[in-house]
């Protein structure tokens, strides 16, 4: 879905609000699971189990095992296009958007995700750097 959508990112032409608010529910949907916070958690889940019985070094491995999973599947990547192309097609200037505009919004979320995607993971951390 985030792939879907940064084409229109790239084109120079402004987003229409219903492409923001589906990446914006994609985007708070990875940092929840990045950061082990969904709220269906499955016994059979291959990154961990049951939020319960997990010490903290189990929560940080399953932490971990995740950041990695998003890191192959190129998230970061898509991350910085989402920061870069709307400022790179000069279709917002840092000067004229305001806290209202939903690419300010986006842009919040996206460095969320990459925050949660990459902190406290060091092979993440410079990978993003």
């Amino acid at each position: 879905m985030l792939k879907k959508n940064i084409p229109y990112l790239c084109n120079g032409s402004v987003v229409p609000k219903d492409r923001y608010v589906e990446m914006d529910l994609i985007m708070k949907m990875l940092e929840a699971f990045s950061k082990c916070e969904e709220k269906n958690t499955n016994e059979n889940d291959p990154f961990g189990g049951n939020e319960n019985e997990m010490d903290m070094n189990t929560l940080q491995d399953k932490v971990t095992r995740r950041q990695k999973t998003l890191r192959e599947l190129y998230l970061v990547e898509y991350i910085v296009q989402i920061l870069y192309f709307p400022f790179a097609t000069k279709t917002y200037t840092l000067s004229e958007i305001t806290q209202e505009d939903y690419i300010t919004l986006l842009c919040q979320d996206a460095y969320q995700l990459l925050d949660a995607a990459v902190g406290g993971y060091e092979i993440n951390e410079r990978y993003a750097s």
